[in-house]
């Protein structure tokens, strides 16, 4: 990731950090619109397993659990 963007999403966890309320955890994917070979950056002040997890529930809880287990088959 070119220093510059990691500048600005370091930038960003720094203001949510002071935004939120202790014990709330967060993370922020940065990805490139369109079809780009770009890759998503994340920042976060979570362990992985923990983002992991929560990725996971929002997928249950929107309805796209089934797309996302396609490839597991």
């Amino acid at each position: 990731m070119p220093d510059l963007m990691r500048k600005k999403i370091l930038e960003v966890a720094e203001t949510i950090k002071k935004m939120i309320p202790s014990g709330f955890g967060f993370f922020v994917i940065v990805f490139p619109f369109g079809d780009s070979k770009g890759r998503a950056n994340y920042t976060s002040n979570a362990k992985r397993e923990d983002i992991i997890k929560c990725m996971k529930e929002f997928l249950i809880q929107s309805g796209h659990e089934e797309d996302w287990m396609k490839h597991i088959k």
